[in-house]
C-alpha cells in the first residue's frame, strides 16, 4: 500500500509543478539584464517606463519584449525609434533565447558589443541608423541562424568581414553608408541564399569582383555612391537572372555598358549614372522588358537612343541627361504608354519635340533643355493634368505656348527662357494655384499681361519675363502673388503707371522693371516692401519726386533710378539706409543741393551726372532763380552753339585731309628718290634686312670714315654694316663728286645712279662743277690752331674735294672712277683738274668733317671666318697710300677671287668655313645633333 501511495503522491506534485507559473529567479535574471540595458542608455524625456524592477513578473508585458509562447524566455527585442543615444550594454548577450534585435534609428555610438555574436538563436539583428563605430571583429562562427544583418548607415571601419560569407541562411545584408574600405572580398561570391547585399556608400576601391555573378539567389545589388572601383562593370552580372534592382550609380566606373545586362529579363531598375562610361547604349537593354526607371546619366555616353527602346512598355522613368548623344528625340519616345519623367537635358539632341509627347496622359516630369531642338512645344503635354515640371530652356524653339498650359493646374515649375518664342501668355498662365516658378526671358513674347479678376493667392515665387516685347500696363492683379519673392520684367515694351499693388509684395527681394516706358509717379508703396535689397526702375518715364516713404526698405542695397524724368531734390532719409551701397540718380531733372550726410557721402559723382538743377556742394549756389535763369539764357545758346562747333569741325577736318594729302605725296617723293642697294656678289639679304641693323645698341666700332653695326640676318647670317658720312639734301658742296666723273660722258644708267646718289638732277651737278671755287666771298678761314697738319702742310683749298672723297669707301670710289672712263675730259676742265688732283692725293690722310651730315648708303661686310670683321680704316692703315685707279684695280682683283671661291663652293671644296650658329655646333666628344633634336627643347 506504500509504494502506490507514494507513486500517486509524486505524480500530483509534478501535476502541480507544471500548473504553477514559470520560476520567479529566471524571470528575475532577465529583468535584472534588461534593467542594466536600460541604465546604459541615455534620453532628455523619460522612455521604457514599464522597465521596472519590481514588476518583473510582468516582464513578457514590458515596452518592446516579447517572450516564448511559454512565457519562460525573452524572444525578441525591439528598442527602435526611441530617440536614445548612450551605448549599447555587453550584458544583452545572456538573453541567450533572444531571435529578434533592433535597436535601429537612434543615436547609440561606441564600439558594437562582441556579446552579440554568441546569441547562437538570433535571425534578425538591425542596428542601423546609429552611430556604432569600431571594426566588425567578432566572430560570425556561431551566428548560423542570421537571416538579416542591417549595419546601414554607421560609422564602422575597417575592412568588409569576410566570415558573413559563411552564414548558410543570410539573406538580408546591409554594410552601405559606413567607413569600409579595401576591396570587395571575392568570398562574397559565396553567398547561398544570399537575396539583398549593400556595400554602397563606403569607401571601397578595387574592381567589383566578377564572382558576385555566382550569387544567382540575388535580387537588390547596390555597389555604388563614394565607392571608386577600377574598370568597368563585369559582364558576369549579366548571370543574375534573378535580379529586380541594380545600383551601381557614382562609384567611378569606366568602359562601355556590357551587353549581357540585357538578359536580365526580370530587372526593374538600373541606376548607371555618374560614372565615366563610354560608347552608346547596347541595344541588348530593350529586352528588359520589365525594366521601369533607367537612369544613365551624367556619363560620356554618345549615339542615338536604340530604337530597341521602343519595347520597354513599362518604363516610367528615362533619365539620359549630361551625355553626347545626337540626332533626334524618338518618336516612340512620347508612344511609351507608361512614361511619367523624361529628361535629356544638356546633349545634342536635335530636331522638334514628338508632337505627341504628353499624349499617354501620365506625364509628370519633362526637362529637355540645352539641346538644339527646334520647331514648337507639344500642346499635349499636360493632357493628363499630372504635369508638375516644364523646363525646355535653352534651345531654338519657336511658335506660340499652348493655351492648354492656362488650364494646368498641376504645374509647378516652368523653364522655357532664352528660346524663339513668339505669341501672347496664355490665359491664367501666370495665376496658376500651384505655380512657384516662371521663366519666359529672353524670348519674343508680345501682348499683355492679362488682368486676374479673382482675387485669388497664387503661390508665385520667382516670376522672369525679361527681354520680350511685352506691352501694356502692368496689371493690379500682380498683388495676389504674396510669396514672390523676384519680380524681373525689364527690356520689355510695358507703359502706363506701375501699380501701387506693388507695396502688398511683402517678400520681395528683387524689383527690376527697367528699359521699359513706365509712366507716372514712383508708388510710395514700394517703400512697404521691407524685404526688397534690389530695386531698377532705370531707362523709363518716370517722373516727379522720389518719395520719402522709400527709405522704409531698410535692407535695399542696390537703387537705380536713373535715365527718368524725375524732379525735385533727392529725400535726405535715403542717407539713413544703412545698407544701401549703390545708387544712381543720375540723367533726371533733380534740383537742390546733394545731401552729403549718411550713405551719400559713399556714392559715386557718376551718381548724379546730368542733373543740370542739382547742385553738389554747399559752396556751390544754387538758387532756384539764378537757376532757372541761367536754364532759361542756356535754353537760347544751344542752336548757335552747334553751328560754331560743326563749322569748327568741318574746317579741322579739311585741314587734316589736305595736310594728310601733302604728307603722302611727299613721302611717295621721298620713297621715289629712296637709295638702294648695289651688290657686286649674289647676296642672301635685301637692304630692308640691313637697315635693320642700324640701331645703336649694336654699334661695334666708330672710324673716320663712318660707323660699324653688327647685325645677323634672317637667315642667321651675322654682317658688319657700315654707315659713311656725306651730306644732306641741298647741299652746294659735291665733295668730289665732279673729279669722279671728269673723264668720259656718262651713260643714262650712270646716269640716273648718279642723281639717285647724289640725291640732285645733273643739270644741277654740272652747274655747281663749272663755278670758280676761287670767285666770290670766302668763308671765314679758321685759326691755324684749330687745323691739323697732313704730311707737313696745313688744310688748303680742297676742302669740298676732300670731304666728298673721305666719305666714300673704296668700292664706291672705285664705281665713280669707272664712270669717270665714259666721261670726256676736256669737256670740264675745272672737274678734270680737280679729279687729277683727287687722284695724286693720299687715301689714308684725308680729313673728315665730322659736322657733316651722315650720308645713308651703308657697306656690307661679311664676317670673315675667323669671326673678326674687315674694319677699312684698320685695313688701310697698313697699305701704302693708293689712288683711286690703284684701289679699283684691286677691288677687280677681289671680285674676281671672290667668283672664283664660289666656283670651288659650288664644286665641294670649300675655302672659308662660315660660323655656325650655336645650336649646331657639335656637343664635347661626340658628333653634332641631327635635324630632329636640334629644336627638341623648343618644341617641348
Amino acid at each position: 500500500m506504500a509504494a502506490p501511495a507514494a507513486r500517486a503522491l509524486l505524480l500530483l506534485s509534478s501535476l502541480l509543478l507544471s500548473l504553477t507559473p514559470p520560476s520567479s529567479a529566471s524571470l528575475r535574471k532577465q529583468a535584472s539584464v534588461l534593467i542594466s540595458i536600460k541604465r546604459s542608455f541615455h534620453s532628455s524625456e523619460p522612455f521604457l517606463p514599464s522597465w521596472n524592477l519590481s514588476n518583473h513578473a510582468s516582464l513578457c508585458a514590458w515596452d518592446g519584449v516579447r517572450c516564448d509562447a511559454a512565457m519562460h524566455a525573452v524572444l525578441a527585442l525591439d528598442l527602435s525609434n526611441l530617440n536614445i543615444s548612450g551605448s549599447l550594454s555587453p550584458v544583452i548577450g545572456e538573453l541567450k533565447g533572444l531571435t529578434y534585435l533592433s535597436v535601429a534609428g537612434n543615436s547609440l555610438s561606441g564600439r558594437f558589443p562582441s556579446s552579440v555574436g554568441k546569441l547562437a538563436s538570433l535571425r534578425h539583428l538591425n542596428v542601423s541608423n546609429n552611430q556604432f563605430n569600431g571594426t566588425s571583429s567578432w566572430s560570425f562562427s556561431y551566428m548560423a541562424e542570421l537571416e538579416v544583418l542591417d549595419a546601414y548607415n554607421n560609422d564602422f571601419f575597417g575592412a568588409l568581414p569576410v566570415g558573413l560569407s559563411k552564414l548558410p541562411k543570410l539573406r538580408h545584408l546591409d554594410l552601405g553608408g559606413n567607413y569600409f574600405s579595401g576591396t570587395i572580398p571575392a568570398a562574397y561570391g559565396g553567398f547561398r541564399a544570399l537575396t539583398y547585399l549593400s556595400v554602397a556608400g563606403n569607401d571601397l576601391g578595387g574592381f567589383i569582383p566578377p564572382e558576385l555573378g555566382n550569387v544567382t539567389t540575388l535580387k537588390q545589388l547596390y555597389l555604388g555612391y563614394y565607392n571608386e572601383f577600377d574598370g568597368g562593370i563585369p559582364a558576369e552580372l549579366g548571370s543574375l537572372i534573378d535580379l529586380v534592382h541594380l545600383d551601381l550609380s557614382s562609384c567611378g566606373l569606366e568602359g562601355e555598358i556590357p551587353p549581357e545586362l540585357g538578359n536580365l529579363k526580370k530587372l526593374d531598375t538600373l541606376f548607371l549614372q555618374t560614372n565615366q562610361l563610354t560608347g552608346t547604349i547596347p541595344p541588348h537593354l530593350g529586352n528588359l522588358s520589365s525594366l521601369r526607371y533607367l537612369d544613365i546619366s551624367n556619363n560620356a555616353l554618345t549615339g542615338e537612343i536604340p530604337k530597341e527602346f521602343a519595347e520597354l512598355h513599362q518604363l516610367s522613368l528615362l533619365h539620359v541627361f549630361m551625355n553626347r548623344f545626337h540626332g533626334e528625340i524618338p518618336r516612340f519616345v512620347a508612344e511609351l504608354p507608361n512614361l511619367e519623367v523624361l529628361k535629356l537635358w544638356q546633349n545634342n539632341f536635335t530636331g522638334a519635340i514628338p508632337a505627341e509627347l504628353g499624349r499617354n496622359g501620365r506625364l509628370r516630369e519633362v526637362d529637355l533643355s540645352t539641346n538644339k531642338l527646334t520647331g514648337s512645344v507639344p500642346r499635349f503635354l499636360c493632357y493628363g493634368r499630372k504635369l508638375e515640371i516644364l523646363i525646355l530652356l535653352k534651345n531654338f524653339l519657336f511658335g506660340s505656348l499652348p493655351d492648354d498650359l492656362g488650364d494646368c493646374t498641376t504645374l509647378l515649375r516652368v523653364r522655357m527662357g532664352q528660346n524663339y518664342l513668339t505669341g501672347s501668355l496664355p490665359k491664367g498662365f501666370l495665376y496658376l494655384p500651384e505655380l512657384s516658378l516662371l521663366e519666359l526671358q529672353n524670348n519674343y513674347l508680345t501682348g499683355a499681361i492679362a488682368e486676374e479678376p479673382a482675387k485669388k493667392p497664387a503661390k508665385l515665387v520667382q516670376l522672369n519675363l525679361s527681354n520680350n516685347r511685352l506691352s501694356g500696363p502692368l496689371p493690379s492683379s500682380i498683388g495676389n502673388f504674396s510669396s514672390l519673392q523676384m519680380l524681373l520684367l525689364s527690356g520689355n515694351q510695358f507703359t502706363g503707371e506701375l501699380p501701387s499693388q506693388l507695396g502688398v509684395l511683402m517678400h520681395v527681394l528683387k524689383i527690376d522693371v527697367s528699359r521699359n516706358n513706365f509712366s507716372g509717379g514712383i508708388p510710395p508703396e514700394i517703400g512697404d516692401c521691407f524685404s526688397v535689397t534690389y530695386l531698377d526702375l532705370s531707362q523709363n518715364e518716370l517722373i516727379g519726386p522720389i518719395p520719402a516713404r522709400l527709405s522704409q526698405a531698410r535692407v535695399l542695397s542696390y537703387l537705380n533710378l536713373s535715365w527718368n524724368h524725375l524732379s525735385e531734390s533727392i529725400p535726405q532719409d535715403i542717407g539713413s539706409m544703412k545698407s544701401l551701397t549703390s545708387a544712381d540718380f543720375s540723367h533726371n531733372d533733380f534740383s537742390g543741393r546733394i545731401p552729403e550726410t549718411g550713405q551719400f557721402a559713399y556714392f559715386n559723382a557718376s551718381s548724379f551726372l546730368a542733373n543740370p538743377r542739382l547742385c553738389r556742394s554747399a559752396s556751390d549756389p544754387c538758387s532756384s532763380s539764378s537757376k532757372d535763369q541761367h536754364h532759361g539764357v542756356k535754353s537760347q545758346l544751344p542752336g548757335k552753339l552747334k553751328l560754331l562747333f560743326a563749322l569748327g569741325l568741318l574746317t579741322c577736318s579739311l585741314v587734316f585731309a589736305i595736310t594728310v594729302a601733302i604728307k603722302t605725296q611727299s613721302m611717295m617723293k621721298r620713297n621715289s628718290r629712296s637709295w638702294k642697294l648695289t651688290a657686286f656678289q649674289k647676296l642672301e639679304f635685301t637692304s630692308e634686312d640691313i637697315v635693320e641693323c642700324l640701331k645703336e645698341n649694336c654699334v661695334i666700332g666708330r672710324g673716320g670714315a663712318g660707323i660699324v653695326y653688327r647685325g645677323t640676318t634672317p637667315n642667321g647670317e651675322q654682317v658688319a654694316v657700315k654707315r659713311l658720312l656725306g651730306l644732306g639734301k641741298g647741299s652746294t658742296h659735291d665733295n668730289g663728286l665732279s673729279a669722279e666723273m671728269a673723264s668720259k660722258p656718262l651713260t643714262t644708267e650712270a646716269i640716273a645712279l648718279t642723281e639717285k646718289k647724289m640725291d640732285m638732277a645733273l643739270d644741277d651737278i654740272i652747274k655747281m662743277s663749272k663755278k670758280n671755287p676761287t670767285k666770290g666771298k670766302r668763308p671765314p678761314r679758321p685759326a691755324i690752331k684749330s687745323q691739323g697738319f697732313q704730311n707737313g702742310n696745313t688744310f688748303q683749298g680742297t676742302t669740298k674735294l676732300q670731304r666728298f672723297i673721305d666719305s666714300r669707301s673704296s668700292i664706291r670710289q672705285g664705281v665713280l672712277t669707272n664712270r669717270r672712263s665714259t666721261f670726256h675730259g676736256y669737256q670740264f676742265p675745272v672737274t678734270t683738274e680737280v679729279a687729277n688732283k683727287a687722284a695724286a692725293m693720299p687715301v689714308r690722310n684725308r680729313r673728315v668733317n665730322r659736322n657733316v651730315p651722315r650720308f645713308t648708303a651703308t657697306l656690307v661686310q661679311r664676317k670673315g671666318a675667323n669671326g673678326s670683321f674687315n674694319a677699312k680704316d684698320k685695313a688701310i692703315a697698313k697699305q701704302k697710300p693708293q689712288t683711286l685707279d690703284a684701289l679699283f684695280a684691286n677691288m677687280k682683283v677681289q671680285r674676281l677671287r671672290l667668283m672664283t671661291q664660289k666656283v670651288n663652293r659650288e664644286n665641294g671644296h670649300q675655302i672659308a668655313q662660315r660660323r655656325n650658329v650655336p645650336w649646331q655646333q657639335p656637343r664635347r666628344g661626340g658628333a653634332r645633333l641631327g635635324t630632329h633634336h636640334q629644336f627638341g627643347n623648343f618644341a617641348k
